[in-house]
């Protein structure tokens, strides 16, 4: 994994990603905590942008060099390797109870994990 002494520009933009997914994260909850309710499009639109960020983060993790762009589109996927503890957004699903459960847990994680 790149870190901050040997690879300062590529560290940056990794936190960059982090610092983006958790202000998109607040400015959800903050909206939510101020109207009291959410349209669950606009919900699903801003959770893609947590995503984005998370996904970008983690696929970029070793990428030491600047990012190309064709590299681009690589780095957006969500983790799917067991365990990895990441959601896959499938917007194509209904919104069952048991979806939005699971993407409750993995954002309250995620948040938790940007907090630290």
């Amino acid at each position: 994994m790149i870190d901050a002494k040997e690879h300062p520009v590529a560290w940056v933009a990794l936190l960059t990603e982090l610092d983006e997914a958790q202000e998109h994260l607040e400015d959800l909850a903050e909206r939510m905590r101020r109207d009291g309710d959410v349209n669950e499009s606009e919900f699903a639109v801003q959770l893609g942008h947590v995503f984005a960020h998370l996904n970008r983060a983690w696929h970029s993790r070793n990428q030491a060099s600047e990012i190309s762009e064709q590299q681009w589109p690589n780095l957006q996927p969500v983790p799917t390797r067991p365990g990895s503890h990441w959601l896959r957004p499938n917007y194509s699903v209904k919104w069952t109870a048991a979806n939005r459960r699971g993407i409750f847990m993995h954002l309250v994680a995620a948040a938790t994990y940007l907090k630290r």
